[in-house]
């Protein structure tokens, strides 16, 4: 995944009227929507599946149908730890990501977002095929253009973010229990 080395750290700056924090050392919850939420509905894929998310409509990108998307966020997450940033959790649902990194220095919250959207974007183009992808023009649109970011204020802040992230696809219906979701930090293994 190729990726320019980022600017320097910003502090705080508005950016399409959404306020970012961009500082080295902070730790950040971080979520990317995909560029339609309302593209995935709940329906099932038969018995022999134990993932109840399937794409709603064909031209329309779900995260996690087909898995292989799924495994091209994840990726490109696990890529960047720790050259870029710490991944100190994660958890990749059917219309958006839930991520939890402390920024390093020299490589900015908004060039590492960046470099995410951009790497997942080319790589879903590829394994999809532009005519299933939404377009903007001629561009290929997989995320909505903007991201929410907060950072985390304490340790009871940050321990309250890590579950709510780990429960997230339980919260959602997709599992009963948060190891048994396959696109997550939950899942044991992931810092192997």
């Amino acid at each position: 995944m190729n990726q320019k080395k980022s600017t320097p750290a910003r502090g705080w700056y508005l950016r399409r009227k959404l306020p970012h924090f961009d500082a080295p050392g902070t730790i950040q919850h971080l979520v990317l929507h995909v560029f339609d939420p309302a593209r995935c509905r709940l329906e099932s894929m038969g018995p022999k599946s134990t993932l109840p998310y399937k794409q709603s409509q064909p031209d329309k990108v779900c995260l996690t149908d087909p898995p292989e998307i799924a495994e091209i966020v994840k990726e490109a997450l696990l890529f960047g730890d720790p050259a870029r940033y710490f991944l100190l959790e994660w958890a990749i649902m059917p219309t958006h990501v839930h991520i939890l990194i402390q920024q390093r220095q020299n490589w900015s919250l908004g060039n590492v977002v960046q470099g995410w959207k951009r790497h997942t974007t080319k790589c879903i183009k590829a394994l999809l095929g532009r005519d299933l992808l939404p377009q903007w023009g001629n561009q290929i649109i997989v995320w909505q253009p903007d991201y929410w970011d907060r950072y985390i204020r304490s340790d009871s802040d940050l321990y309250r973010v890590r579950q709510y992230i780990l429960e997230n696809p339980v919260k959602a219906g997709l599992v009963t229990k948060p190891t048994d979701w396959p696109w997550s930090s939950a899942n044991t293994g992931w810092r192997s």
